[in-house]
């Protein structure tokens, strides 16, 4: 037993657990983990949930909630818990899943039989063994995806999942209340990550994307970050800038068209030279992944490229 859990041991220890209640906790923990957890690292788990502050040896008050006590905390090393995809097998619970999203099914509304309403999204990673399956997100949970860093080809960690057989006979994993998606996760292992996946494999369905594309009268009202939005390009305007530090960039200005009105686009740097040379006038196109706000000089919202735009053909 490495010092570290030495410390914590002590730690529950001084808390008033016996030597039995501990042994017996971290059976439990990785009997629910099906054996793809170390005996340190449920150790390590089984002291955040009974509130023992590692540091000290400190119980956390009762007042504090589950969630505020780090259960996804940064101290946690997931990639020691992370599984292959290629060994989940519907009815294991508790997956720890890290990989690049290739495909993406955004959030869509549907009515359940007893009348109500609910909402559904989905997208699919691959890990280092380019094994691949889907995540599945419900309700509240699908709001991850329309977050700046969810997208195509990013890095993902998917923390407390369960897998179930989906209609075609293949498991996927679905995220439940104890579940959390990790966006852009810190201090992760390389080695554990697939190489970023070329352009041509990173997918979305095209109904989705058909059904979430925003209309440009809808930007008017919209700020933030927006999945998708298609149009007609009316007009194309390359301009050199001056920073403020005395350097010189590049401005794409951009007009988008579609039947409900029109939107300036702004595209800067090596981006802009880019979608120069690939774009062109009265062509329709599909952009995903841009920021709405406002311009207080033209005194309406325009469309800024990010780092993660992409164009769809």
């Amino acid at each position: 037993m490495s010092s570290d859990a030495q410390d914590i041991y002590q730690a529950m220890v001084k808390a008033g657990y016996s030597e039995d209640d501990i042994k017996r906790e971290i059976q439990s923990k990785t009997r629910e983990f099906q054996g793809f957890m170390t005996k340190e690292g449920a150790l390590y788990l089984v002291a955040k949930e009974l509130g023992i502050k590692l540091n000290s040896g400190e119980t956390v008050p009762d007042d504090i909630e589950h969630e505020e006590l780090g259960y996804y905390d940064e101290d946690i090393d997931y990639d020691e818990f992370a599984v292959p995809i290629s060994v989940i097998q519907p009815g294991v619970s508790n997956i720890v899943i890290l990989g690049r999203i290739v495909e993406v099914f955004p959030p869509r509304e549907f009515q359940r039989k007893d009348g109500t309403g609910g909402i559904v999204g989905s997208f699919v990673i691959i890990d280092k063994k380019e094994d691949s399956i889907k995540v599945v997100l419900w309700g509240e949970k699908t709001k991850v995806m329309n977050n700046e860093y969810f997208g195509a080809n990013e890095i993902i960690r998917v923390v407390g999942g369960y897998a179930k057989e989906s209609r075609e006979g293949a498991p996927e994993v679905h995220i439940g209340n104890k579940g959390k998606v990790m966006l852009a996760p810190k201090d992760v292992n390389l080695r554990l990550i697939p190489i970023e996946v070329s352009e041509s494999d990173v997918t979305f369905s095209s109904s989705s994307v058909n059904r979430n594309i925003k209309k440009i009268e809808e930007l008017e009202d919209t700020e933030g970050f927006v999945k998708f939005i298609a149009g007609n390009i009316g007009s194309i305007d390359l301009k050199e800038v001056k920073k403020k530090d005395g350097g010189l960039t590049f401005l794409l200005k951009m007009k988008l068209n579609d039947k409900t009105s029109s939107i300036d686009i702004n595209v800067w740097g090596d981006q802009a030279i880019y979608y120069l040379k690939t774009l062109n006038e009265e062509e329709y196109y599909i952009f995903s992944n841009v920021s709405i706000r406002y311009n207080p000089f033209s005194q309406s919202n325009e469309v800024y490229f990010t780092r993660l735009t992409k164009l769809h053909s």
